[in-house]
């Protein structure tokens, strides 16, 4: 702390306790009876903070004896992947419940800054990172998957037929242009969309049921595949890794329980 930092806050202590607490002499500053008394007691408190707090406080939640409900943001197709683990993790915590929400990234800031939001967990476009903290979880590579009796692929997916099929693209809003969007373009791909979704649950269905094509990331590709009729193909052009975090506001950044939350979230899903 600068000195005129400390002289500003021995001047609100010696205005709070009504006393100068320390008085200069020719030998220095002392202290004056008054703050010979408060020393102990400061010095324990400090303590308490220090070891309860501080250091590890994440041993003051428990979850197995804890009644905690918890709100994740998470997309409904993130929540496919990321409900089943988290579900079995809990499995012996009776008391903690856990409730799913898929809010806009440009209203995290504000929910989770009030505590509305616990976590947030995804690739969130457009999220406001001010005062929050984030953790990586993951990097997948983006895939393509079409029904398998598809009448004109077989084997490897060609550029020329990514550009002449048409597609099913995910969308919040019919008109938002989204990550992979640009990333395609930037690589001279414009897909003839024949529809969008607000959802990549509405996908499978879709896919199933006609000729059109989807580009999603390669772990729900794997998912939907494994339940349905569908083949899954390398995209016919280098993506970059689509980046997933885990956010959480500082006001929390110290919480036992968010503490326990994100460590649980980070070693269920977290690529090292």
């Amino acid at each position: 702390m600068s000195q005129p930092a400390s002289s500003y806050a021995l001047a609100k202590l010696r205005k709070l306790f009504n006393d100068p607490l320390f008085i200069r002499t020719h030998a220095g500053l002392h202290p004056t009876p008054l703050a010979l008394k408060l020393a102990p007691a400061i010095s324990k408190a400090l303590r308490t903070i220090q070891d309860e707090i501080l250091l590890e406080p994440e041993i003051s939640f428990q979850a197995r004896d804890e009644t905690r409900t918890f709100s994740i943001n998470i997309t409904a197709a993130g929540a496919v992947i990321f409900v089943p683990p988290i579900l079995e993790h809990i499995a012996t915590a009776r008391n903690i419940t856990i409730n799913i929400v898929d809010h806009p990234a440009d209203q995290l800031h504000h929910l989770m800054e009030s505590g509305k939001v616990d976590l947030a967990c995804g690739f969130l476009s457009g999220i406001q990172e001010m005062n929050l903290h984030r953790q990586l979880l993951f990097r997948n590579p983006f895939v393509c998957i079409a029904r398998r009796s598809h009448p004109r692929l077989r084997g490897v997916l060609t550029r020329e037929q990514y550009l002449l099929e048409e597609h099913a693209v995910v969308r919040r809003s019919p008109h938002e242009s989204t990550w992979l969007d640009r990333e395609l373009k930037q690589r001279g791909i414009q897909r003839k969309c024949k529809i969008t979704v607000p959802h990549a649950l509405n996908i499978p269905s879709i896919i199933e049921n006609s000729d059109l094509l989807a580009t999603i990331p390669q772990p729900l590709a794997e998912r939907f595949c494994a339940a349905g009729d569908l083949q899954m193909y390398r995209l016919p052009v280098e993506l970059p890794l689509l980046a997933g975090y885990q956010y959480w506001h500082t006001r929390f950044h110290r919480d036992s329980a968010i503490i326990w939350l994100r460590r649980a979230t980070s070693e269920l899903f977290r690529v090292a």
